[in-house]
């Protein structure tokens, strides 16, 4: 019993090492400042668990509406400029705001409209001349800023998220191993443990309620001298 105790502890021993590395490598703080954000985000619940439940729904949509209304507004200024102005840098500016507030999906369909109205703006502008190499460079130039813009947020929040994840479960794994390995409160007599609650239980309840150890019984030399003495070989 005792073995297999020790060996589901250093489970979880290692387990914690590779949570703690993985913490590392993702940038997060310390174990013992993740430990105490760990438990302020787990109170927190489902309030801190995504980027997308912050803004309330209304107020999302009327900032998505005003969104795609401002794009429009700076397509329609855009038809009715010379094609060498960059007007397209209001779109560029759109797309960036909307980084600071909009989630995931919502930050997808919104570029795509902004980088359709670069295009439509680049087709639909009065050219004096010919287009010349500067202007399709700068239509790519406003294509390659909305897209970089995008993916740029998009990959910070799934580091984000993922950060998120390992310090959670860092955090639930350090307190697992807390719980092994903390003062606990026995009966000299019988041996219960006294658990959080304050109610008495048997040892192996305890430790399998708070581990993954498995018991298995036997039964050693002294009792069973004591239980059966003439069976018992000196």
């Amino acid at each position: 019993m005792s073995l297999i105790f020790k060996k589901s502890s250093g489970v979880q021993t290692r387990r914690l090492e590779r949570l703690q590395s993985k913490c590392v490598r993702l940038g997060a703080p310390s174990p013992v400042t993740r430990a105490v954000e760990g438990r302020r985000e787990g109170h927190a619940g489902k309030v801190s668990a995504g980027h997308e439940d912050r803004n309330p729904p209304s107020q999302t949509v009327r900032k998505v509406v005003l969104t795609v209304v401002v794009a429009i507004v700076v397509l329609a200024l855009d038809t009715v400029t010379p094609l060498g102005l960059a007007v397209w840098l209001l779109q560029v500016v759109l797309v960036w705001i909307t980084t600071l507030w909009a989630n995931s999906r919502q930050l997808l369909v919104l570029a795509a409209i902004c980088a359709t109205f670069i295009v439509l703006g680049f087709e639909l502008s009065p050219k004096t001349g010919s287009i010349t190499w500067v202007d399709q460079c700068n239509v790519l130039l406003g294509l390659g800023t909305v897209s970089a813009l995008t993916h740029s947020c998009l990959r910070q929040r799934a580091t984000e998220d993922a950060r998120r994840k390992a310090a959670q479960e860092f955090a639930q794994a350090q307190e697992t191993v807390r719980i092994l390995r903390g003062l606990l409160s026995i009966c000299a007599w019988c041996k219960k443990i006294r658990n959080e609650a304050g109610n008495w239980e048997q040892l192996e309840f305890y430790i399998h309620n708070h581990s993954h150890a498995e018991f298995t019984h036997g039964i050693c030399q002294e009792c069973a001298a004591r239980l059966n003495p003439e069976t018992t070989k000196p």
